[in-house]
C-alpha cells in the first residue's frame, strides 16, 4: 500500500514538472501553449530577426524577476476573450521589465497582442530602460493591439531628458492600438500611454481609467494622465472613454507639448483631474483638430476642461465643454497671450464667458449655451436626450451617419425610426417582444416596464444589451399583467430614440360560465356616437385578433385592433371625429371567429 502511494505521489510530482516551463536566458522561438504553460522567465531572452514566437490562448507568461523580452523578429500572442493570455511577474512588487522593440528590422512580419493581459510591468534604468513597463516600442510600428488589458503596469524613475509611459512607451512608433482598456497604471508622465519624437500611432476605441501621472512635484514631469504626446507626435486619438484619470501637473486625461498636431475626436473625457488642464492640456505650439468629443466634469486649478498656452492654437468643433471647474477658466484657460482657439459649433457652458485667463483672439462661430441633456450623467451615460439642444446643432457642412446635420458631441441621436412590434408566444409569465430591424443597427436596448411611462422597470430589463437579435423573450413576469416594451437600436458612434411603446398582457383571466355566453359579442357606448366611443369586447382564447371599421360601401375606415390577444374583456376607445355622418359596420376577427356590431355616427 505504501509503494502504490509512493508511487501515486510521484506520478503527481511527474505531471507537476512538466506543467511548467522555464526559460532560461537567450533566444526565443517556437510555439507555447497550455501544456507548458506556465512559462517562468528566467533571464533576459529575445525573438530574434527573421523567428516567431507564438504564444497561445490560455498560456501565462510570468517573469521570475526584472528581464526583459526583446522582440527583433515576430510575436504572435493571440488569446481569446473567454481564454486570455498573462503577462505577469513572480513577485509584482519589483516586476518584470517589459517586452520591447528596439530597431527591429522592417523585413519582419506583423506582431500582434489580443487578448492579453499585462500586469505589474515596471521600468526603471537608463534611457530606454525607464520608459514603457509593459512594452515599448523605438522606431517600430509593425505591431497591433486589440482587446488587451494595462494593468498596474508603471514607469516611475525620474530623467527630465526623455519620456515615460506607465504601460505603453512609442519613440518615433506608430502601432495601432484598439478595443483596449488601461487602468490603474502609473509614471511619471503619460501614465498609460507616451507618444513620443514624431509618433503616429491610431488609438481607437479604448477605455483609460484610473490612472496616475504623478509627477514628485518635479518640473516637467506629471503630464498625461493617460496619454502624453512629446515632440511632433500626431496620434489619431478617436472613439475612446478617458475617466477618473489624475495628472499632478497638466491634462487629465491628454497632454500635447512641443508641436504635437493630433486628431483628438469622438472622445468621452469626463471626472479627469489635473493641475492645468483638466481634460486636455495644449501647450508649445501644438495644434491639435479636436471634433465631436464630450468634455464635462473635469477638474483642475487652471482650465477645468482645456489648459492652452505658449503657442497652443487647437481648433474645437462640435465639442461640448460643461460642468468642467476651475478656479481659472472653468471650461478653458488660456495662460498667455500667445495662444488662441477657433471655435466652431461648440456647446460651452457660459459662452465665452466660461474662458479665463488671457482673452480669446480665435474665432468662436455657431456655438451655442444650453443644457445638453444626457441620458444619465451619474453612471457616465453621456449619450444625448431625445431633447437634447445638441442634436442637429453641429456644421452645417457635416452630417451623421443617419444623413443628419451632425450633432454636437461625442454621441449622436440617430434619427431614423425603430419600429417595435406586438408581442407573441404569449404565456403566463413572458412574452416574446418582437421589432423591425433598422439599417446598420448593431444592436438593441429593449425596456421592459409595469407602465406606460416606463417609470416603474421590470427588474433586469432596462436599458438591457440584446444584441443584435430582433425578438427577445422577456421571463419573469407575474400573470394577468400588463407590460408595455419599447426599443432603441446602438450605432458605432450613437444611439437611437426610443420606439414606439408596445403593451401586452400575460396569463389567461378566468371566465365564468355567464360571461362565456358573451364571446366575441361586440357593444359599443355610446351609439350613437359623436365624439368618443368605447367598444367592448372579449375573447375565449389565445389567438390572433384585429377589429375594423368599415362604412355602408364596405370601405375600411379604420383599424383599431391588430395583434395577438390572450382570453378575456377589452376595452377600445374609439375617437369618431374623422368620420362623416352615418352607418358604419365594426367587425372583430379573432382566429376563425368573428363577430359584427354596428355604429351610428351623429355629429
Amino acid at each position: 500500500m505504501k509503494k502504490l502511494l509512493f508511487l501515486f505521489i510521484a506520478i503527481l510530482f511527474s505531471i507537476a514538472s512538466y506543467s511548467q516551463t522555464h526559460v532560461p536566458p537567450g533566444p526565443i522561438s517556437g510555439t507555447w501553449d497550455t501544456v507548458g504553460s506556465p512559462y517562468l522567465i528566467e533571464g533576459e531572452t529575445t525573438v530574434e530577426d527573421g523567428t516567431t514566437l507564438t504564444i497561445e490562448a490560455g498560456v501565462l507568461v510570468e517573469w521570475q524577476g526584472s528581464y526583459t523580452m526583446f522582440i527583433q523578429g515576430q510575436i504572435l500572442a493571440i488569446g481569446t476573450e473567454t481564454d486570455s493570455i498573462i503577462f505577469t511577474a513572480a513577485d509584482p512588487l519589483s516586476g518584470w521589465k517589459s517586452i520591447r522593440f528596439i530597431d527591429t528590422p522592417p523585413g519582419n512580419d506583423t506582431s500582434r497582442f489580443e487578448y492579453c493581459v499585462f500586469e505589474y510591468g515596471k521600468a526603471y534604468g537608463p534611457h530606454p530602460d525607464n520608459s514603457g513597463g509593459a512594452l515599448a516600442a523605438v522606431n517600430y510600428s509593425k505591431f497591433i493591439i486589440d482587446h488587451c488589458l494595462f494593468d498596474h503596469n508603471e514607469a516611475m524613475e525620474v530623467n527630465i531628458d526623455i519620456p515615460c509611459g506607465g504601460a505603453i512607451c512609442l519613440i518615433a512608433s506608430s502601432p495601432l492600438i484598439k478595443n483596449s482598456t488601461f487602468t490603474n497604471n502609473l509614471a511619471i508622465s503619460a501614465a498609460a500611454i507616451i507618444c513620443y519624437d514624431g509618433s503616429l500611432p491610431l488609438i481607437y476605441n479604448n477605455v483609460f481609467t484610473d490612472n496616475f501621472a504623478d509627477g514628485n512635484g518635479l518640473w516637467g514631469h506629471g503630464y498625461g494622465g493617460a496619454i502624453g504626446c512629446y515632440i511632433d507626435s500626431n496620434p489619431q486619438i478617436i472613439n475612446n472613454t478617458f475617466s477618473n484619470n489624475l495628472a499632478d501637473h497638466g491634462g487629465g486625461a491628454i497632454s500635447l507639448v512641443e508641436n504635437c498636431n493630433a486628431t483628438i475626436s469622438y472622445n468621452l473625457i469626463y471626472n479627469n483631474t489635473a493641475g492645468w488642464g483638466g481634460g486636455i492640456e495644449i501647450q508649445d505650439y501644438s495644434s491639435p483638430e479636436i471634433t465631436n468629443n464630450t468634455i464635462v466634469n473635469n477638474t483642475a486649478d487652471k482650465g477645468g476642461g482645456i489648459n492652452i498656452w505658449t503657442g497652443g492654437n487647437p481648433q474645437f468643433r462640435n465639442t461640448i465643454l460643461w460642468g468642467n471647474t476651475a478656479n481659472v477658466g472653468a471650461q478653458v484657460n488660456f495662460m498667455d497671450n500667445n495662444s488662441s482657439a477657433d471655435f466652431y459649433y461648440c456647446n460651452i457652458q457660459d459662452g465665452q464667458a466660461g474662458f479665463g485667463g488671457f482673452p480669446n483672439v480665435g474665432a468662436y462661430i455657431g456655438c451655442i449655451d444650453s443644457i445638453p441633456m444626457f441620458e444619465n450623467p451619474l453612471v457616465g451615460n453621456y449619450h444625448l436626450l431625445g431633447n437634447s439642444p445638441c442634436i442637429d446643432a453641429g456644421d452645417s457642412t457635416m452630417f451623421d451617419p443617419d444623413g443628419t446635420r451632425c450633432d454636437i458631441g461625442s454621441y449622436y441621436l440617430d434619427q431614423r425610426d425603430i419600429v417595435a412590434l406586438p408581442a407573441d408566444d404569449i404565456d403566463y409569465y413572458s412574452f416574446t417582444a418582437n421589432w423591425q430591424a433598422a439599417t446598420d443597427a448593431l444592436g438593441y436596448l429593449l425596456d421592459v416596464a409595469l407602465d406606460e411611462d416606463f417609470t416603474i422597470f421590470v427588474e433586469g430589463y432596462e436599458n438591457l444589451d440584446v444584441g443584435n437579435l430582433t425578438s427577445y423573450t422577456v421571463e419573469g413576469l407575474e400573470a394577468n399583467s400588463n407590460y408595455y416594451y419599447r426599443l432603441r437600436a446602438y450605432y458605432f458612434l450613437g444611439r437611437s430614440d426610443y420606439s414606439n411603446t408596445v403593451g401586452t398582457f400575460t396569463g389567461f383571466q378566468n371566465i365564468d360560465e355567464n360571461d362565456a355566453r358573451e364571446l366575441n359579442k361586440i357593444s359599443v357606448f355610446p351609439n350613437p356616437a359623436n365624439g368618443i366611443s368605447e367598444i367592448r369586447y372579449q375573447i375565449s382564447e389565445f389567438r390572433s385578433v384585429s377589429l375594423k371599421v368599415y362604412d355602408i360601401t364596405g370601405k375600411q375606415a379604420m383599424v383599431l385592433v391588430n395583434q395577438v390577444q390572450t382570453a378575456g374583456k377589452y376595452k377600445v376607445k374609439l375617437d369618431v371625429a374623422d368620420l362623416p355622418d352615418g352607418l358604419y359596420m365594426l367587425r372583430l376577427q379573432a382566429g376563425n371567429e368573428s363577430a359584427v356590431g354596428k355604429l351610428l355616427v351623429v355629429h
